[in-house]
Order: C-alpha cells, then sequence, then structure tokens
C-alpha cells in the first residue's frame, strides 16, 4: 500500500504519488530511481522533503 505526502493534486495531468519523465527503453534507470524513491519513503526522507 502506498502512502502519500505533502499537498494533494489532482484531476488533469496530475495525480497521486512521486513520478519522473523517462524515455521507455530506459529501464534500468527507471529501476534505479524506482529503488531510490523507495528507499527514501521507508527511512522518512520523502515525507521530510514532501513536508518542506
Amino acid at each position: 500500500m502506498a502512502v502519500l505526502y505533502g499537498p494533494r493534486i489532482s484531476g488533469g495531468l496530475f495525480g497521486p504519488g512521486v513520478g519522473i519523465g523517462l524515455r521507455k527503453q530506459d529501464k534500468q534507470l527507471a529501476e534505479l530511481y524506482n529503488s531510490a524513491i523507495g528507499a527514501i519513503e521507508v527511512d522518512g526522507s520523502l515525507k521530510a522533503i514532501s513536508l518542506k
């Protein structure tokens, strides 16, 4: 289950969560970003950054 932090933006182009634009062929880079986002979510850094 994902937990969202920070202000809620919805509708149009905005959706829930954290995201970044990458080319479809950059699968390894996408995996690295996903791992990094997961790690900062677990250690609490994501919440702290989102609340700033």
